[in-house]
Parts: C-alpha cells; structure tokens; sequence
C-alpha cells in the first residue's frame, strides 16, 4: 500500500491539471482503486488547478504593473473656499486602468455592509479570468459634514474607498503623491504669532478671519496660504478699521 501511494504522489507532482485528470481517469475505470485513493487525487487536483490559477494572477499582475500609469490629481476638496487637499478622482483612474485591466483579464467588484450606519465596511474582489481572486478590506468611518445628506455623506465615503481599495489592489501611484506632507505643513509657532500680531495690528476681527481662512487657530493656518492670510491683512489695514 505504501508502495502504491508513493507513486501516485510522484505522478502527482510531474503532473500538470490536464494530465493528471487522465490518471483520475484511468483510476476511475480500475475495479482495483480504493476510494481513499481516488479522494486524495482529486484533493491534489484541485491544488495543482489553484496553484496554477494563481501563477497565472501573478504573471497577469507583472505584466499589467509595466503598463499602469501615474494618475494625476483633478480632484480638490475645499473647505470654505481654501483647498484643503488634491486627490485622484475615481472616473480618472477608471479610464486609465479600465482598457489595460480588460487586456490582462482582470475585472473589480465592490461590496458594502454597515450594522450601525456609522462605520462602513466596504470590500474589493480583483478576478482574473483564469479563475484566480483577491478582495481587500476597508473599514470606514462615514465621511459626514455639514453641507452634505446622508446619503450624499454615504456616497462620498464609497466612493473613497473604492479610490483606495484599487490603489491597494494595483499599487496605484498619483502624480505628486509624494507631495501631500508638504501641502498640509501648517505654520511654526513663530509665523503663527506674527501672523496674529498683524491681525491685532490691522484691526481684524480674528474670529471671520480665520471662518476666511477655513481653520479653527492661526496655528492650523496651512504653510501654503501664508500669502494669502498676509494679503487678507494687509487689504484690511488699507480699508476702514471695523
């Protein structure tokens, strides 16, 4: 018995899936065969075939890797008038990656659950058409504010995650991505209380001037609008103190 499973192990693994569905075959027309036997066969099978659909993922995903772009950042997300931040929008990445997927076989599909209306557990299956699949998970908090509904709020975290889920899937990079720690630099603590020297100084009304500049403190005042926040000040110490 020893002896027989040794060498069905051995043709097993000098097998592809096509061969060694004519060994199974073969066992199944041979009264001799065991049932155990034939079980482990086709246990082995069934490795042999994910294994192989996996290798044939991975060297779509290589492939598909060489071709996928950089996407640039249309999307701007502002904040009483100030922009706050720049992101890839997600009919942007459709376009760029949608042709080069279809060529590699690969396709995306997305799932959404929430028990509580609060949190938002959105998922990412990647198929390939050779049968292989990958899904990552997101949890999220729902990205609500004041100008949005609910279900605008519901939408906007969908649709954001969706965005991060391709990048993970793909490694999907956005032009000047590099950049964001450098966009959000807030100001030192000494540009933050010259800054509101000048505001004392002019006359200002710090409260509508910060409400202006989109921030709750002078130290939260983004590095990058710097000139903007001295030209407001300047423009009111030319104008009628109020």
């Amino acid at each position: 018995m020893s002896d027989s499973h040794d060498n069905t192990d051995l043709v097993v693994r000098e097998s592809s899936s096509g061969s060694l569905l004519e060994v199974i075959a073969k066992a199944v027309s041979d009264p001799r065969i065991d049932v155990s036997k034939m079980e482990r066969l086709l246990a082995m099978h069934k490795e042999i075939v994910a294994e192989e659909r996996r290798i044939a993922f991975a060297a779509a995903m290589s492939r598909l890797q060489e071709k996928l772009p950089q996407i640039n950042k249309n999307g701007r997300i502002v904040v009483k008038g100030t922009e706050r931040s720049r992101y890839a929008k997600l009919e942007d990445i459709d376009v760029a990656i949608k042709p080069l997927l279809a060529e590699e076989g690969f396709a995306f599909s997305f799932d959404s659950d929430s028990s509580d209306g609060k949190l938002f557990k959105l998922s990412c299956k990647l198929s390939h058409r050779e049968g292989h699949a990958e899904t990552k998970y997101l949890v999220l908090p729902i990205d609500a504010n004041e100008y949005r509904s609910n279900v605008q709020s519901i939408g906007s975290t969908v649709s954001y995650g969706k965005r991060q889920l391709i990048k993970m899937h793909l490694n999907l990079i956005e032009r000047d991505e590099d950049t964001d720690g450098h966009d959000l630099q807030t100001l030192s603590e000494e540009q933050a209380k010259d800054l509101e020297a000048l505001a004392d100084e002019v006359g200002a009304n710090k409260r509508k001037f910060l409400e202006y500049m989109g921030v709750i403190s002078f130290d939260t005042i983004l590095l990058r609008d710097l000139r903007k926040a001295i030209t407001a000040l300047e423009t009111k110490r030319r104008g009628p103190h109020k």
